[in-house]
């Protein structure tokens, strides 16, 4: 005995379930061979809506391409609107049958790591064994199996054809890629394990081949069949007419692998080994496979068999199955009679899932503009989904502010440190020194550097992964020859090496500042440390969304969360089952175990165990499904018998469900050994699309952005008589999206709090309750517009299974994988490339606008079935109001309603506004002194300077502006302020000409701004006086993730809006442009500034400090910018306040008076001429010592302390 077959022999494998379903595809064949259900009718199109279609890589491989899944990608539809498969494309006599397809567990289709794509292998050897109970003879059972070698290849006709590797022509040469049929399937007559290992063999993991890529490949028949789906044509079974007269038809499989090392419990404690090398433990790896492990399981226990059996496929049977003909919504009834009627289908389009949802309850008549008493049912709607707290109260600039950022993706752009005291530490030490925080600043300096350099490196590993790309299409196609001389891929090499070196560069800088601000966290006083926090996002515009209602989702059954697994021990031996209905196939089954054991497959004698209680479970089935052998009078009593029967085989059933237990005892779950079968499945994988676009004719000028604040806006409008498309024809734009799951907890929360609001009015909002929802992104349309291929294939580089050559690809593999290191350590997105289209003349614009109408949407499940929700006659596509062209286009708006898509950057960009300034962000202070009629100025530091006081004009004179100085050390002239900003905002407010005016006009302008904002907690003296405001100089830019933009990007100057006078959070009191401005205005009445790559624009802000601004340009979010909370703090404690007092009568000759209390300082008494004489607080003790009383006036000043530094102890 070898050691192999000792080492089998001492295994404990590790029994693991997996789901079956089956689509069964029998109609009647034309004298051409064509299925009669598969042609079509002008009104109707085919009843059969499925194709027997295969991915397609032959000519993805040279030009790296998207592999042609017809007819859905690109098709026309032919009949009623309906999509109609030409003649050579439907389905035929041989391809009747039953497609069978095991889905392997969740754990092996998950990556191995965050953001990796690097995924477990799957088995790929499998055993099916067919089980037939024909209608002669219910109760006899006959067997028949098949051995499928998955990673096998070349296979046949019937294989999937995907991307394999051939040695090159030479050891320095690429591999040849070809696409080649992968996966054989024998009769286990026919099966020769030594013929089958002399054949090539490929890795297959939940991607497919090293080479594919595919998303979609562990589930789709498409790209599986023969590795893990398979089609049994059922030929032996027929008759001389091709006819079947069969009972019921099950399956059993039994998988494992080929190679013993790709097994997940010898491979996966080595690729989840810890931070120090260690194997993970038994206990790891389950956890991160989802499986649970039966008592007592060995450490050493392996390898793992998955199984799994599906029952009573009765397609057939007349007197058993009534369901429908396929599985797709509508599909009329497999044996005549009345077609279901087709339900109605709403179709909802919105630049995010909330906006798409509500568009299922808007009409076209519907804009966005309106009171909120008067709210349609879609605002309702809305303001549930937005998470509104006060739905109700939303008005539509709230709604536009709240819906806007959610039409982006958001890309991370790095992170900055911030000082932060720990809540049970407040008040209880020193804070941290002003060293400390100048090195914190110092520090975050070299981070927001090094974070633009490594977005920076992001970029350029994009360009390489492109250049590289090109190079291995130019191989493919023979226009680059590797051997010719001189080597024509050493300027790309060059390049890779340099690209390496400034990863290492960075790395090495990122380390540096990791290690210094350890060090100054170490240095911080106890209580106190740093927390990063991102930096503002970058952001990316969003696909639009589709929502589906009325379309049902999948049917897939559905196996515990966490797999059951088991040992042999627990096989099951014995069930409830009354013989006399189905017999066992005890003989068959002996003679196939002794068949497995003489085929030298490997654990013979667990893989017969297995299928032995598999038969049990078909017996178990047959017995029960037979138990009433009457034909059904007609669907309702076919549905009440089948859910019954299934019933039967789920645990949690009730008293119906079967109990089962193990050779051992343990219990065991029916639905872990059985799936009965019911009826045709349906199973949304993905949703193909073709869009017609008209972009605007004169792009960005079409459009405008209202920067008022009355009707307040996010995005770009298209004003009334613009024309919504030009003479020139649409583009055509396909695209491909997958059915990735959705959460519905928010769309049922929403929906029951709309129905609770509209009490009468609710039936909208009931209906969607009870329709199934289905929604996705029309992914890849946004990259289509930018001229980018969503849709190709995107190799990887990987020097083991070079695409290149293993040099090239080892060069960029090892730089890309350093660079995603340090991204994902800084926080930073690393955006996949994309190829271009085709070639395109000039540069990419850097903004594209226009509107689109969705002509047709196809649903397309694993089995290749397809519903049409938008080619459906009286189907409307409605957009969202707010994505609708704006009244008077001239738009053809029977059927899908043009959706408009407003200007959007072409590249990853961001809104960046910082405050700027020598020292500190805070130029100066002014509050309103209201009594005075003046603008008191303090310098940034808060030192009181002086104040402008407004004199009313005389009889047949004007008004005038005086400056009194109020510094404490001398007196201060307007051009003596220190700060030119504060300078020069005081100089203007005094020019002795139009100075009354300005003041006069800033006056009321703070009055009428102050009461809207939110009042924040402030010390007891400053209630005397106005609420401080802060003088501030702020940049608004446009920066792009890449860091220098194109040349078209660089002339972008849009407009902004400065401050939302809706929110009480906003404090923009009012501002100027340009640091010697002209002018200084509110929120309205003034040119917007502009923001653009190449410029910044400058800003003189006057600002609530404890509030934010809010700053939109439409083509992005829109940011809400603040001043630093420990900044604005201390400055206000600092902030020395003055005001006119007298004249008032004292004691003597010191000024006694009552003064405010205070939280620090003195208050002194200045009088006109300058002098000054300290404040004494007033006694209670009455004085008649007969001296006169003293009279004075002034302004009573509060002096703040110098602040003095702290000492902080050593940690």
């Amino acid at each position: 005995m070898s050691a192999a077959e000792t080492a089998a022999k001492a295994a404990t494998p590790l029994l693991v379930p997996i789901q079956l379903d089956a689509l069964v595809i029998e109609a009647d064949a034309g004298p051409g061979g064509e299925l009669l259900l598969a042609r079509h009718t002008a009104e109707r199109g085919a009843s059969l809506r499925w194709k027997a279609t295969r991915a397609n890589y032959v000519s993805g491989l040279r030009t790296l391409v998207d592999p042609k899944l017809t007819p859905f990608l690109g098709a026309v539809p032919e009949a009623g609107g309906r999509l109609a498969l030409r003649e050579s494309e439907r389905p035929k006599a041989a391809d009747r049958g039953v497609y069978l397809r095991w889905l392997v567990p969740a754990g092996l289709r998950k990556s191995l790591a965050e953001n990796s794509l690097n995924f477990p292998a799957l088995p790929d050897q499998w055993l099916i064994m067919r089980l037939v109970r024909r209608a002669a003879s219910r109760r006899e059972v006959e067997l028949k199996a098949w051995v499928i070698d998955g990673s096998a290849y070349p296979g046949d006709a019937t294989s999937a054809s995907l991307p394999v590797a051939r040695p090159g022509k030479s050891a320095a040469a690429p591999p040849e890629l070809a696409a080649t049929p992968v996966g054989v399937a024998r009769t286990m007559e026919a099966y020769d394990a030594a013929q089958l290992a002399q054949m090539a063999h490929t890795t297959l993991t939940a991607l497919g081949t090293p080479w594919t890529g595919s998303p979609t490949f562990s589930t789709s028949l498409a790209e599986n069949r023969n590795i893990l789906s398979w089609h049994d044509g059922l030929a032996d079974l027929r008759d001389g007419q091709g006819r079947l007269a069969l009972a019921a038809v099950s399956y059993a499989v039994v998988g494992w692998y080929l190679n013993t090392g790709a097994d997940p419990l010898a491979a996966l404690p080595q690729i989840l080994k810890d931070a120090a090398g260690r194997p993970a433990d038994r206990a790891a790896v389950l956890a991160h496979l989802g499986w649970t492990a039966p008592p007592g399981l060995p450490e050493a226990a392996g390898p793992c068999l998955f199984h799994g059996a599906l029952a009573h496929i009765n397609f057939w049977d007349g007197e058993r199955y009534r369901g429908p003909l396929l599985g797709h919504p509508q599909s009329p009834p497999a044996h005549g009679g009345l077609a279901p009627p087709e339900a109605r289908l709403e179709v909802g389009l919105g630049s995010s899932a909330p906006a798409a949802l509500a568009a299922l309850v808007s009409d076209q008549w519907w804009t966005d503009e309106f009171e909120p008493k008067d709210r349609p049912k879609w605002a309702v709607l809305e303001g549930h989904l937005l998470g509104a707290a006060d739905p109700a109260g939303l008005d539509p600039g709230t709604r536009r502010r709240l819906d806007h950022p959610l039409g982006f993706t958001s890309l991370e752009a790095g992170v900055l440190h911030a000082l932060v005291q720990g809540a049970d530490a407040a008040d209880k030490g020193p804070a941290p020194t002003a060293a400390q925080s100048q090195e914190l600043a110092r520090l975050n300096g070299r981070q927001s550097a090094l974070n633009d350099e490594v977005r920076g490196l992001v970029a350029r590993a994009n360009a390489l992964r492109m250049a590289w790309r090109e190079r291995i299409v130019a191989v493919r196609t023979g226009t680059l020859r590797l051997s010719a001389q001189p080597d024509p891929l050493a300027g790309l090499q060059a390049e890779l090496d340099a690209f390496a070196r400034a990863v290492e560069a960075a790395t090495a800088t990122a380390a540096a500042v990791a290690a210094e601000l350890a060090a100054l966290t170490a240095g911080l006083p106890k209580g106190w440390s740093l927390q990063a926090a991102p930096e503002p996002p970058f952001w990316v515009a969003a696909d639009p969304v589709v929502m589906l209602a009325g379309l049902p989702g999948g049917s897939r059954g559905a196996l515990p969360e966490k797999l059951p697994c088991r040992t042999p021990a627990s096989l099951v031996a014995n069930a409830p089952i009354v013989a006399e209905r189905a017999a066992f196939p005890t003989e068959a089954l002996s003679a196939l175990a002794a068949t497995l054991a003489a085929k030298g497959l490997p654990l013979a004698g667990t893989l017969a165990g297995v299928l032995r209680e598999a038969a049990l479970m078909e017996q178990a089935v047959a017995s029960t499904a037979f138990a009433d052998a009457a034909p059904f009078a007609g669907q309702i009593e076919w549905e009440r018998w089948k859910n019954a029967l299934q019933a039967r085989f789920r645990s949690g059933a009730g008293d119906g469900s079967l109990t089962l237990a193990g050779a051992d005892g343990s219990a065991v779950l029916p639905e872990a050994l059985v799936a009965v079968w019911g009826q045709q499945p349906w199973s949304p994988l993905y949703i193909d699309w073709n869009v017609s676009w008209h972009a605007s004719p004169a792009g960005l000028k079409d459009w405008t952005f209202p920067t008022g604040q009355r009707a307040l806006h996010y995005d770009y409008r298209q004003p009334d008589g613009v024309p919504a498309a030009g003479g020139e024809a649409p583009v055509a734009v396909k695209g491909r999206s997958l059915m990735a799951p959705m959460d519905g907890g928010f769309l049922t929360t929403a929906l029951n709090a709309a129905i609770a609001e509209s009490a009468l009015n609710n039936g909208d909002f009931a209906t969607l309750t009870r329709a199934p929802l289905v929604g996705q992104t029309l992914a890849g349309l946004g990259a289509s517009l930018r001229r980018l291929n969503a849709q190709a294939l995107t190799p990887r580089p990987d020097a083991a299974l070079p695409w290149l050559t293993p040099a090239t690809d080892e060069r960029l593999q090892a730089g890309t994988t350093a660079l995603a290191r340090l991204a994902a350590g800084l926080r930073i997105a690393m955006p996949a490339p994309l190829p271009p289209l085709a070639p395109a003349p000039g540069e990419t614009p850097p903004l594209e606008a226009g509107w689109f109408r969705l002509d047709h949407l196809w649903v397309v499940d694993d089995f290749g079935q397809w519903a049409e929700p938008v080619a459906r006659p009286g189907t409307r596509v409605q957009p969202h109001p707010r994505s609708r062209l704006r009244p008077g286009a001239a738009v053809d708006d029977t059927q899908c309603g043009p959706f408009a898509r407003p200007p959007r950057l072409n590249e990853g960009a961001r809104l960046d506004v910082s405050f700027v300034g020598p020292q500190a962000p805070i130029r100066g202070w002014v509050y309103l002194n209201r009594l005075d009629h003046a603008l008191v100025v303090c310098a940034g530091d808060g030192r009181l300077l002086g104040e402008l006081a407004l004199r009313p004009a005389g009889p047949g004179g004007a008004g005038r502006v005086v400056w009194h100085s109020l510094a404490e050390a001398a007196p201060v002239a307007v051009t003596g302020l220190g700060d030119p900003v504060l300078a020069h905002l005081v100089a203007w407010l005094a020019d002795p000409a139009e100075g009354a005016d300005r003041l006069a006009r800033m006056l009321a302008m703070v009055a009428e701004a102050l009461p809207g904002i939110r009042a924040r907690e402030a010390a007891p003296e400053q209630m005397l006086i106005g609420r401080p405001l802060a003088v501030v100089v702020a940049q608004a830019r446009l920066q792009s993730f890449r860091g220098a933009p194109g040349e078209a990007a660089r002339a972008l100057a849009l407009p902004l809006r400065l401050g939302n006078r809706q929110d009480p959070q906003d404090g923009l009191v009012g501002h100027a442009q340009g640091l010697t401005f002209a002018a200084f205005a509110g929120l309205d009445g003034a040119p917007a500034p502009r923001a653009g790559f190449a410029t910044a624009s400058e800003l003189v802000l006057l600002m609530d400090p404890t509030a934010s601004v809010e700053v939109a340009c439409g083509v992005l979010p829109a940011r809400a910018v603040s001043l630093p909370a420990d900044e604005v703090r201390a400055a206000l404690a600092r902030l020395e306040i003055g005001f006119g007092v007298g004249p008032v009568l004292f004691h003597g000759a010191l000024p006694v008076l009552p003064p405010p209390a205070s939280t620090g300082g003195t208050w002194e008494l200045r009088a006109a001429d300058g002098a000054v004489a300290a404040v004494a607080a007033l006694g209670i003790e009455p004085r008649f010592d007969g001296a006169p009383p003293s009279a004075g006036e002034g302004w009573l000043i509060l002096r703040r302390p110098e602040p003095s530094a702290t000492t902080v102890p050593q940690a």
